[in-house]
């Protein structure tokens, strides 16, 4: 459970009445999802039994704390599912460390996919990261450039275009 927007002297109390609210769910067998500031009670968590986004989200996962993003990862692959009907390649800005896209990656086994997906981020060092947890032929990675504006290329992934 992460919980952030709160003075730091409050975060303690108000994890410790989440944590006796999940117990009480849990006695109940009501099912409770309580991660990234959003709670869910009694509430069908069907991504949870989806075997295929679940083990692509344990191939991503670096951290603890990326699974607490699990609400937000699946709300994304499930927008890029829904997107792979249009017409066009995908673009995401600002991938930081690439748990999104490695996870959708997989997820909608990108390799087979009729599209590029393109990844820019300003940072080169965050490139390992990406390729390590994505692995996908038909994903290219940009730079930004310190303008913010990008440079757009079909480069391999072994030659990602720098700025």
């Amino acid at each position: 459970m992460s919980l952030y927007g709160l003075p730091p002297a409050e975060l303690g109390s108000a994890r410790d009445h989440l944590l006796a609210v999940e117990a009480a769910f849990a006695r109940a067998g009501q099912p409770s999802l309580m991660c990234d500031n959003l709670v869910t009670l009694s509430r069908i968590h069907s991504f949870a039994h989806d075997q295929a986004f679940v083990a692509a989200l344990h191939a991503a996962a670096r951290s603890e704390a990326d699974y607490d993003k699990v609400w937000k990862i699946y709300t994304y692959c499930w927008a890029c599912r829904s997107a792979l009907a249009l017409d066009g390649d995908f673009i995401e800005c600002g991938v930081f460390e690439g748990l999104y896209a490695a996870t959708m990656a997989r997820y909608l086994d990108w390799g087979n996919a009729p599209k590029t997906l393109y990844l820019t981020t300003p940072s080169p060092a965050s490139i390992p990261p990406i390729r390590r947890r994505a692995s996908v032929a038909s994903i290219r990675i940009m730079h930004a450039r310190p303008s913010g504006t990008a440079r757009w290329s079909r480069a391999s992934p072994a030659t990602p275009t720098s700025a």
